[in-house]
């Protein structure tokens, strides 16, 4: 906490200082115990390096105090950080000897009045000869050089023909014998007794850096210094600032005093000046590139006693559009760095900024540069173009995918399936790319880079498919097997014509195995099913309804499910005439007991008339049934009995229109 003053309350401390003393050595009289008080907080003591002791105790154990006889006789508070202004009350240490106050910051420094100092050393502080001078004649060594510069560095700017007064605040009430030596830059050009240095006239020349010399004969060794004022001369013509523009038309910005007359003219380029008498004209037909305008402003300075002619040049730059931008190409990598690749522009800069991700361009204004830093995953940079005040071109943007190395990848799980083609489960990381390729057995694939490709033309048994995964870093694979069954094939048989019958039953699939391959046992599904005694056998039998096209399918399953198909035409139609067998064997073996005709149940009003060699009739019937065993039905003799072995003819009418048939068959046993 900072400690507050309080003189009284200093006084009764002081005086029970000298009540309660048990030293030898009588007390500091309180006047010089109250003025080092003031030293401590005018000078900010609280700050101070090194205040061991100060306002407690016994004034003799303060840090830098020396007393003898009950008087202060020292005081050496060198390099202690003393700022501000020594207190005023020091000429009341009247038995004071020696003063070192130096290497402090002190700005002010009383008159030693009265005192007569062996030795005072004042030297690295920030004092004048204000405070230095009066003092020399109150101490046999002093000590006073050097001082710190005085004032604050100071940037301004005048115009031509404007007075200006530059002053120092050093000693502005001049100690007797100070000299003010001012210097532009390393020239001297004025040496007096004046602080002030005033510029009547300003003009170019007058630019520059200025300060000042300060010495006193009565002290030799010290010069002080006024910290620079660095003086710029702006011109009586001011034709604004250069600028840049995207389009053929402007308007310049002179500005000119009051009264004075303006002439503008064009140095270069293809500007045209609308009206060259004003100080803000409009400018026409500006060429691509650098325009200078020059600006001239006649004037007439009282101060100066002169006509005055000022020119300044201003320079407006027409750009041109840039042209679209171009980042590169999009890039896979495996390290935090990459090579940025943009097409450099023919008009204008390009700048890379970092709209994903991250990342730390090397030169982010070179088309091609490094960027460091990516992080894992997508980092999208674009590149802009800007040309002066035109429009920023349209930008692009390069997608960098900074991959991390691959662990782990899957082809899918092992299957066994019935057909030749099969969609493949693989997985394809983020910014990788695969490829299948057959390892064992056979297959191509559509397409071969998806994780989930079609293979086809895959061979019986097991095909072994690698997956293979790629991206910046590394390569792994996977495998997967497809196993295919042996494949099952089905057989509905030749296609046929067939008589219609009502009442005849044609068997589907002939007499060949309809499924065969695969593994059985199979089961079998003819379509349509109608008309068929059972559709699930694997030779169906089929009743033609009518006459006309019958088409049927079968579906073979084997026991892995494995299925095949085939199709089987049947076109049912009744003869014109119909083929009578030339032999049957009526023996009751079961196979060719009876005259069969086929198709002759369509016929169901036929007459079928048979006789022996004898012209005599053995058998006569109306709506033959394909049903006689060689049965005597029509004779004398033998009647009812069966006919001997030898041939017999026959005549058949199927109806009325067909023509009548005539032929002959054998009975055999």
């Amino acid at each position: 906490m900072k400690k507050l003053y309080n003189p009284f309350i200093s006084l009764l401390f002081l005086m029970g200082i000298l009540v309660q003393s048990t030293q030898s050595e009588a007390q500091v009289a309180a006047s010089d115990s109250l003025t080092l008080v003031s030293l401590y907080n005018t000078t900010g003591g609280a700050n101070w390096i090194n205040h061991s002791g100060w306002l407690t105790g016994n004034v003799g154990t303060w840090y830098g105090i020396t007393t003898s006889g009950g008087r202060v006789t020292r005081i050496v508070l060198a390099g202690n950080n003393l700022n501000g202004a020594a207190t005023d009350s020091l000429y009341k240490l009247a038995a004071l000897k020696v003063a070192n106050l130096s290497a402090n910051g002190l700005t002010y420094f009383p008159v030693l009045t009265g005192l007569h100092l062996d030795t005072l050393n004042l030297a690295n502080n920030k004092l004048t000869f204000r405070h230095l001078v009066p003092n020399k004649a109150h101490v046999d060594s002093f000590y006073y050089a050097p001082q710190d510069s005085a004032d604050v560095y100071i940037d301004t700017t005048a115009t031509e023909q404007s007075a200006i007064s530059l002053v120092t605040s050093t000693d502005a009430s001049p100690s007797v014998g100070d000299n003010y030596a001012w210097y532009l830059d390393t020239t001297l050009i004025v040496s007096g007794s004046s602080n002030v240095y005033t510029i009547l006239c300003m003009d170019s020349s007058n630019a520059g850096m200025y300060y000042v010399k300060i010495t006193n004969s009565q002290l030799p060794a010290l010069t002080l210094y006024r910290r620079p004022v660095t003086l710029q001369v702006r011109r009586l013509a001011n034709p604004g600032p250069d600028f840049h523009v995207c389009a053929t038309t402007s308007t310049l910005q002179g500005t000119a005093p009051a009264g004075a007359s303006v002439l503008w003219a064009t140095v270069s380029g293809g500007g045209q000046v609308s009206s060259d008498t004003i100080p803000m004209p409009q400018v026409n037909n500006l060429t691509v590139g650098a325009n200078v305008f020059q600006f001239g402003v006649t004037a007439n300075n009282i101060s100066c006693l002169s006509h005055l002619y000022s020119y300044a040049r201003v320079v407006i730059t027409r750009d041109t559009n840039p042209p679209p931008a171009y980042a590169g190409m999009d890039q896979s990598v495996c390290s935090p760095q990459a090579t940025l690749s943009a097409a450099q522009p023919s008009v204008g800069t390009g700048t890379w900024t970092v709209i994903k991700g991250a990342g730390t361009v090397a030169q982010s204004t070179s088309a091609s540069t490094a960027v460091n830093g990516l992080s894992y995953g997508e980092n999208i940079l674009r590149w802009q173009l800007t040309n002066g005040a035109c429009t920023p071109s349209f930008f692009d943007e390069v997608k960098i995918y900074r991959d991390d190395t691959l662990r782990t990848v899957s082809a899918g799980v092992d299957t066994s399936i019935c057909p030749t083609s099969y969609v493949l489960g693989g997985v394809l990381p983020d910014d990788a790319t695969g490829i299948w390729s057959v390892v064992y057995g056979a297959g191509s694939f559509s397409p071969a880079d998806s994780p989930r490709a079609t293979v086809s033309g895959l061979s019986e048994f097991a095909n072994t498919l690698r997956w293979t995964v790629s991206n910046s870093c590394n390569t792994i694979y996977d495998e997967v097997v497809v196993t295919v069954y042996h494949f099952v094939h089905a057989n509905a048989g030749p296609d046929k014509s067939v008589y219609y019958s009502p009442v005849t039953r044609y068997p589907l699939g002939d007499t060949l195995n309809v499924a065969t391959g695969g593994t059985g046992p199979y089961t079998y599904a003819w379509t349509p099913a109608e008309n068929l005694d059972d559709s699930t056998k694997e030779h169906s039998l089929f009743l033609t309804p009518d006459t006309g096209v019958y088409s049927f399918t079968v579906l073979v399953t084997d026991a892995h499910g494995c299925t095949a198909t085939d199709d089987v035409t049947y076109t049912a139609g009744k003869g014109t005439t119909l083929t009578v067998p030339t032999l049957f064997t009526p023996n009751d073996d079961g196979l060719n007991d009876e005259l069969y005709i086929p198709g002759l149940e369509s016929y169901p009003n036929n007459e079928l008339t048979v006789v022996d060699r004898n012209d005599q009739v053995v058998l006569h019937r109306v709506g033959y049934k394909n049903d006689w065993k060689g049965i005597n039905e029509e004779g004398f003799s033998q009647l009812g009995h069966k006919l001997a072995v030898d041939t017999y003819f026959y005549t058949l009418k199927l109806e009325e229109g067909k023509p009548l048939q005539k032929g002959y068959f054998l009975i055999k046993y």
